[in-house]
């Protein structure tokens, strides 16, 4: 009998923070005493379309809020960077060619991402700009790590296993789940942004996969219909309301439940599930109806709240209802990332 235990997994490092804080203070410092540094906030600001005093405010602010956030996709050693090329398409996508011949289209950073850049960017790889620190980033992060960078990802199938992506993006994280299932594998990229669905379709396509990921365009949900979805930016569209995100300028979007798509699809067996919808994955469970018994795993990385009630904590209560075992519970500050694998698959 395998035994499957539920782990607690904790992603904080604090030594390694403070380590890179006290480095971070100390590039401030050799920063703001190097003759180009009103230069250089000058050309910023220009970018950013601000005075230069904001430009170092926005800098600043940044560089010790994000970067010790995001150590676990910022590389600037060359060491792990598998980028090669950045080609401009037009003004507002960029190519980007892997080492390994992959190839990924995306768009240009936002302001914050460009205050992370130009502070950093002596330390960056020639290839990177301000616009597309973000995208290459994006790579390493999603494409590179696509299958290791969460705990739940250590039980992704392998060569002939059917992946299920929701929250798709344009495609870094489905690519790597390709990889991974092979030629005789599939992968379901759902995506609810209609200009990161394009993106997807167009990924797909230069990277020959289009025998493997099948890509979808619309919101999952509890019920098929329509819903007011919120669209701050390309990376967070959202049908539910949560603390930090309101339902304000919405557009209306397409609902599915993954009941609809797998029986579309005539799927009956789900090897792996993957949720990221910022704050909709309840929906999603509720919309699985007889397909909750035909899947293996399910992994959702999910930080949303509403009512001082996590999401993950909603999510662990549906699993407990519904045959599931929680096997991996990790939460940092910045992302919870549950795992739970149905019973009758523990043996």
């Amino acid at each position: 009998m395998r035994k499957i235990n539920e782990v607690i997994f904790i992603r904080i490092n604090w030594l390694q923070r403070i380590i890179v804080f006290l480095s971070l203070l100390w590039k401030v410092f050799l920063f703001c005493i190097s003759s180009d540094y009103f230069k250089n906030m000058v050309a910023l600001s220009k970018l950013r379309k601000e005075s230069p005093k904001d430009s170092a405010n926005n800098i600043f602010k940044n560089i010790f809020t994000k970067i010790p956030k995001n150590l676990d996709y910022l590389d600037f050693s060359g060491k792990k960077d598998i980028v090669t090329n950045v080609r401009k398409l037009d003004s507002n996508k960029y190519l980007i060619t892997t080492k390994n011949g992959k190839k990924f289209i995306d768009r240009p950073g936002s302001n914050k991402q460009s205050s992370l850049y130009w502070f950093l960017k002596d330390l960056t790889q020639n290839h990177y700009t301000h616009e597309t620190f973000f995208a290459n980033s994006s790579v390493y992060r999603s494409y590179t790590n696509g299958c290791k960078r969460f705990p739940g990802e250590n039980y992704l199938p392998g060569k002939g296993g059917i992946i299920i992506e929701a929250g798709a993006y344009v495609g870094f994280k489905a690519i790597s789940f390709a990889e991974k299932v092979g030629p005789k594998g599939k992968v379901i990229a759902i995506e609810v942004n209609k200009e990161n669905f394009d993106i997807l379709k167009e990924n797909i396509k230069l990277n020959k996969l289009e025998s493997v990921i099948k890509p979808i365009n619309g919101a999952i949900s509890d019920k098929n219909g329509f819903a007011n979805m919120l669209s701050k930016n390309r990376m967070v569209n959202t049908i539910v309301e949560s603390e930090r995100y309101k339902l304000e300028n919405t557009i209306k979007v397409k609902t599915m439940t993954l009941e609809k798509v797998f029986s579309n699809l005539k799927i009956n067996k789900i090897d792996y599930l993957n949720l990221q919808l910022n704050g909709a994955e309840i929906k999603a469970l509720n919309g699985l109806g007889k397909f909750k018994s035909k899947i293996k795993y399910v992994n959702i990385i999910t930080r949303y709240h509403k009512d001082g009630v996590l999401n993950v904590d909603l999510a662990k209560e549906f699993f407990i209802n519904n045959g599931f075992k929680i096997i991996i519970d990790a939460r940092s500050e910045r992302l919870f990332n549950l795992l739970a694998v149905n019973k009758s698959e523990i043996y």
